[in-house]
């Protein structure tokens, strides 16, 4: 699957001193929706180095946080819960 636009929002944040929380839903799988390059198209919307997205997949849900270099989003898993 692709980044869905519709379900990305940023959920806090306002702070120019601290990062931002977004929130994104997909029925992917986690393992799916964090792969590399994945939200480059969130950075149109604001999404900076060392963000982090709370993102709700089909097999549980997890924080991850962003590292944005050259115009590429990676994300890496802050703490991830997976639903039993």
């Amino acid at each position: 699957m692709a980044f869905t636009a519709v379900n990305f929002k940023c959920i806090s944040g306002t702070n120019s001193k601290g990062g931002r929380l977004w929130m994104y839903r997909e029925a992917a799988t986690l393992g799916a929706i964090d792969e590399d390059s994945y939200f480059d198209n969130a950075l149109s919307f604001g999404l900076l180095d060392q963000d982090i997205i709370l993102i709700l997949g089909s097999d549980g849900f997890g924080f991850f946080e962003t590292t944005v270099s050259s115009g590429v989003v990676t994300v890496a898993a802050n703490e991830s819960i997976e639903s039993s």
